[in-house]
C-alpha cells in the first residue's frame, strides 16, 4: 500500500469502519499503480474534496478527480 501523502485524507480512511476502509483502499490502490505508467495522467495528489478523500492531478485535461467516500 502506498503511504498517504495527506494526513487529513489518512484520517478519513482511519475513521471508517474496517469493511468500508477495505473497499476504499481497494479503489485507491489501482489509482496509484496506473497513474505513473499512463503518459496522459500527471502526478496524483491526495486531497479532501467536500470532506471526502480525492485523488487529483494538476495536469490539465487529464481527467476528473476520483473521490473515494
Amino acid at each position: 500500500m502506498k503511504p498517504f501523502q495527506n494526513p487529513a485524507a489518512a484520517n478519513v480512511f482511519t475513521a471508517c469502519p474496517p469493511a468500508v476502509r477495505k473497499k476504499m483502499l481497494a479503489l485507491r490502490t489501482p489509482i496509484f499503480e496506473t497513474a505513473p505508467v499512463t503518459d496522459s495522467v500527471g502526478k496524483i495528489e491526495e486531497t479532501l474534496k467536500r470532506l471526502e478523500p480525492a485523488c487529483t492531478t494538476s495536469k490539465t485535461k487529464s481527467g476528473s478527480a476520483v473521490r473515494s467516500d
